[in-house]
């Protein structure tokens, strides 16, 4: 399958992802994910017009993102934002939050980007 996007990046253990990489990632593609903390899965277009749109559990939705200084992804949903990190360890990619200690917290965990929107959100 020629959609899907292979590994842009070296492997090595652990890289946080540069603005230029995150935005590389995300932008006018799809992503499968999963919240490990709520067992949920969604499917999300992130279109380069700063709108994404997606599905989880039979749902759609629809958020804006933009992408920080520091190379963050910040998704806004309902009057809510949060911008996180995104590592990639070991081939996957996931977003993190970092707390004050440096410890990480995994929020998701991306299992698949394809090029394009796919399923036409």
């Amino acid at each position: 399958n020629s959609n899907v996007i292979s590994h842009i990046l070296k492997p090595c253990p652990e890289h946080t992802l540069s603005a230029e990489e995150v935005t590389q990632l995300f932008s006018g593609n799809t992503y499968v994910a999963v919240i490990p903390s709520r067992s949920l899965k969604m499917t999300v277009y992130v279109d380069p017009n700063g709108t994404m749109k997606g599905m989880q559990n039979g749902h759609k939705f629809s958020s804006k993102w933009k992408i920080s200084d520091k190379g963050e992804i910040c998704v806004s949903y309902r009057d809510k934002t949060s911008c996180r990190l995104v590592l990639e360890q070991d081939g996957v990619y996931k977003k993190v939050k970092v707390n004050e200690q440096g410890e990480t917290t995994i929020l998701v965990i991306y299992e698949l980007f394809s090029k394009g929107n796919i399923h036409n959100y």
